[in-house]
Parts: structure tokens; C-alpha cells; sequence
């Protein structure tokens, strides 16, 4: 029965307010004084109905009204400030007609109105605290002038009066004060002691945060190392690769110049010969690629560093100006932000997607290539377009993906690395990496990267 009326209590709070320990813990107070008020209304009622007062029975009936709509009024609205005006002023309103009707400034009711700008003070804030403490001083020196000018008719009041009245009153004030205390007191240690599990259960997400933090950082190690095994074995698997390509590279050659020499060489045998070169330097082009991108799905080992993107931009035009010469390629671009990168990953993505750009242009129209940036949330977005062949959109799921090629080598040289070792950049980065294309007409590559500053 305590849990369900403490249940029914704790209803009349707001439901927005129980995700706030504090607003909840001061909300429950409110709750409880307003309630123990109503029950005095009744007494004070009933009291009246009993020794015969019936005039303060209308009074009592009002403020018995005020009461509960005050109640109604913050479960749905919450307003702290709104209630707690309203309670002191229907509290101390109802406490001044109390004392002129029971000995002014002598009256036991000024205690009761003392308690007033307490409440407000604790319910509300300081500054409706100061006010109501203002506006029961003002009262309180009203109260004095006016029993002062007919003090024999307020010792009369107070000899008329029943002394049950007064002991009523004495023990309903001594019941108020103990039942705030232990109601603060109560909500207080409840309280604390929610505060002090909320700590625990802090502490404890704290020191299970750091032990997979630590895991982490030993796992990152390991992969560190992995990656730097993976590397080396990828530079000695290539160099063993490299060395027979080299071998039947010479012996080629030698070969040939021999049977030249000697005049040996028909037209069928020379194109057996080309075929022999070219497909040992696509070889030899194929190994470097896959060292390529071996060292590029590993951890790049370099520091991070503070780059203007628009200096780094220069660098990658002069590194293939010959390839833009060739071209006649148009290239421009805004003005870049500088943010925090490893300088040579970027540098190589930004070489890989002009070179691309290059390799896959039109043949109808003069190559246009344009690079901006701009700010989104927490991440800059740069975006490579050009206007040359395009690709089609059922090809765009394939475009990153390893080896793959799009178009035959008779049409396009290369390994089909260079979008894949873009991607792994932009990923180490923390960013990610898409296309947007419409064939035959031009091909915009983006990509994102956080912004550092």
C-alpha cells in the first residue's frame, strides 16, 4: 500500500522531469508539500465546522481549491516558478487573514508565513526567494502598525479564542517542520544515494572503456606489426618476381639483336618477339602495382602534419606535367583549406585521380578537370570532376574494387589498382570515398576528410 501511494505521489511529477535527478528529487518535494497542505485545508475545515466557526469555513474551502489546481497546474506544465508563486501566494494570503483574525502580530500564523519564502526559496529560485521574503517583511510591519493602533481589541481576539486552538495549531506547526525536515532529508539521501550509483556504474563503464581501450591499443600494435611483415614480404616476393622478369627481359633482347644480327628475323618472328616484351613489362608493371597496394593497405607508418592542399596540388602538377602537356589538359581549382594529413598519401591520391582524369578523357572535347572543397559538419568534401568519357552506372559498384578493369588493355594500359589504393588513403584518413557519373559525359570523384582544426 506505502509503494502504490508513493507510486500515485510520484505521478503528479512530470514525466519529463524523471531524466533529471535534481528537477525530479524538488519535484516530489512540491508534490508532497502541496498535498500535506490540502490535508491541513481539510482540517482547518473540519476544525471550523466543529467549534462552530463557520465564517473560515468559505476561506478554507478557497484555499483548499487553489490548492489542488495548483497541484493539476504542474503536472502538466512543470513550471516550478508558476507553483511555487502560486503556493505562497495562497499560502501567505490565507496566513494574513488568519492573523487578523487571531491576535495580528501576536498570532501563531506568523510562524506559519515565516515558512513561506523558505519553500519558494528552495522550490523556485533565489530571486523568487528574495521577493517573497520581501513581501512577507512588508507584511509582517503592516501587521505590527495595525495591532499596535488597537492592541486591546487583538489581546481580546486572543483571549477569546479557544486554547485548543492553539494547541492544534502548536502541534500541526511542530508536525510541519518535522515532516519537511524528514522529507528533505528522506528526498536528500535518496537522492545521494541514486548520485552515488550513478558514479559506481560511471566508474565502472570508465574502467571497462579504458581495459578495451588497452585491448585495443594491443591489437592496434599487432596489426602494426602485421602490416609492417606484410610490407616487408611484399618488397621481397616482388624483388624475387622482378628478378626472372629482368632475366627473360635481357635474354630477349640479346636474342633478338642476335637474329637481327644474322639477319634471321621475319615479320612473324619479330611480332612473337613484341609479344614477348610487352607481356614481360606488363609483368614487371603488374608486380609494382601489387607492392603498391600492398603498402597502402597497411598502416602508413608517416606522421600526420598540418598541409595546405593548395601547395601540396602544385607539387602533383609538376609531378605530371608531361601527362597533362600531352593532353592539353585544363585543370583548375578553388581555394583549398589546409588540414591535418599525411602529406605523401595525399599527394598520391590526389596524382592517382588526375591521372585517371588524363587516361580516361574524350576525344570529342578538350579535357576539362575541376577541383573545389567545401565545408560540411565536421568533414571537408572535395569533389575531382571532369568532362571526359564517363562511366556507366552499372559499372560504378566495380570501380573500386582491386584488379579490376573496366576496359580491355588494348583500349586503356594499366593494373586496375589506382581507385582501390585512392580508397585505402581516404579510409586511413577517416573519410570515404564515392563516384557520380554520367556516361559520355564526364565523371565526378569525392571524397571526404575530416577537418582537424
Amino acid at each position: 500500500m506505502v509503494v502504490a501511494l508513493r507510486h500515485w505521489i510520484q505521478s503528479f511529477v512530470p514525466e519529463t522531469y524523471k531524466t533529471d535527478l535534481i528537477k525530479f528529487w524538488k519535484g516530489r518535494v512540491l508534490v508532497y508539500l502541496l498535498l500535506l497542505c490540502i490535508v491541513f485545508a481539510f482540517i482547518a475545515i473540519t476544525a471550523s465546522l466543529f467549534t462552530g466557526v463557520f465564517e473560515t469555513v468559505y476561506f478554507n474551502g478557497f484555499i483548499l481549491v487553489f490548492l489542488i489546481i495548483d497541484l493539476i497546474v504542474f503536472k502538466r506544465t512543470g513550471s516550478f516558478n508558476f507553483v511555487a508563486n502560486c503556493f505562497a501566494f495562497i499560502g501567505i494570503t490565507g496566513l494574513i487573514y488568519g492573523c487578523l483574525t487571531s491576535g495580528g502580530i501576536y498570532s501563531e500564523n506568523v510562524f506559519w508565513m515565516s515558512m513561506f519564502p523558505l519553500l519558494t526559496l528552495f522550490l523556485s529560485d533565489v530571486k523568487t526567494g528574495l521577493f517573497w521574503t520581501f513581501i512577507t517583511s512588508i507584511v509582517f510591519i503592516i501587521l505590527y502598525f495595525i495591532t499596535k493602533g488597537d492592541i486591546n481589541a487583538y489581546f481580546d481576539q486572543i483571549l477569546i479564542i479557544d486554547p485548543s486552538h492553539y494547541l492544534i495549531s502548536g502541534i500541526l506547526f511542530v508536525v510541519f517542520i518535522v515532516f519537511i525536515n524528514a522529507l528533505f532529508k528522506i528526498q536528500l539521501e535518496s537522492y545521494l544515494e541514486k548520485t552515488i550509483q550513478q558514479n559506481t556504474r560511471l566508474q565502472s563503464q570508465q574502467k571497462e572503456i579504458k581495459n578495451k581501450t588497452n585491448r585495443l591499443e594491443i591489437t592496434k600494435q599487432q596489426l602494426i606489426e602485421r602490416n609492417k611483415e606484410l610490407e616487408q614480404y611484399a618488397y621481397a616476393t616482388s624483388h624475387d618476381l622482378k628478378q626472372p622478369l629482368k632475366t627473360i627481359i635481357s635474354f630477349t633482347n640479346l636474342l633478338q639483336n642476335e637474329l637481327e644480327e644474322s639477319n634471321a628475323l621475319n615479320e612473324e618472328s619479330r611480332k612473337l618477339f613484341s609479344f614477348i616484351s610487352k607481356g614481360t613489362a606488363d609483368m614487371d608493371n603488374l608486380v609494382s602495382d601489387v607492392l603498391k597496394f600492398a603498402k597502402n593497405s597497411g598502416d602508413s607508418y608517416n606522421p600526420f602534419e598540418m598541409t595546405d592542399l593548395n601547395e601540396l596540388l602544385v607539387e602533383v602538377e609538376q609531378s605530371i606535367s608531361k601527362s597533362i602537356y600531352e593532353s592539353e589538359a585544363i585543370i583548375t581549382y578553388q581555394e583549398l583549406p589546409s588540414i591535418d594529413v599525411v602529406p605523401v598519401k595525399i599527394k598520391q591520391l590526389f596524382q592517382n585521380l588526375l591521372i585517371n582524369a588524363i587516361k580516361f578523357r574524350s576525344e570529342e572535347r578538350k579535357l576539362k578537370i575541376d577541383i573545389s572543397a567545401y565545408k560540411q559538419n565536421q568533414d571537408w568534401i572535395f569533389e575531382i570532376e571532369d568532362n571526359g568519357i564517363g562511366i556507366q552506372k552499372e559499372q560504378l559498384k566495380q570501380v573500386f574494387l582491386p584488379f579490376v578493369k573496366l576496359h580491355p588493355s588494348s583500349q586503356y594500359n594499366g593494373s586496375g589498382i589506382g581507385l582501390s589504393t585512392c580508397k585505402k588513403i581516404v579510409e586511413s584518413h577517416g573519410g570515404k570515398i564515392w563516384i557520380e557519373s554520367e556516361f559520355g559525359k564526364g565523371t565526378s570523384v569525392l571524397f571526404t576528410l575530416p577537418d582537424t582544426n
